[in-house]
């Protein structure tokens, strides 16, 4: 199985405190609290491990590839943590 290197190109900044629950595509109610917590673990730690700034573009990025990784089906932290630290950012 050959890697894929992700590359995330950020646009915007929508300024968001909870980066997170900004990237939901479906109601907050509809991700029960313990995955919320698991999203939040990731991004906390990928950011860290990266030396990512939590307000910045990059990390908005981050937010909205976890999110959307998420709701297309990886809900695996270990596997999100891994893909997400696979970005380039540009």
């Amino acid at each position: 199985m050959t890697k894929k290197k992700l590359t995330v190109y950020v646009l915007w900044d929508t300024g968001a405190h909870d980066m997170i629950e900004a990237h939901l595509e479906q109601p907050l109610d509809a991700i029960d609290s313990n995955q919320l917590a698991m999203l939040q673990r990731v991004f906390d730690s990928v950011c860290a491990s990266s030396g990512v700034a939590k307000n910045t573009p990059q990390a908005e990025g981050l937010a909205a590839t976890l999110m959307h990784l998420f709701q297309q089906g990886t809900t695996e932290e270990q596997r999100l943590a891994a893909m997400l630290s696979e970005i380039d950012f540009i």
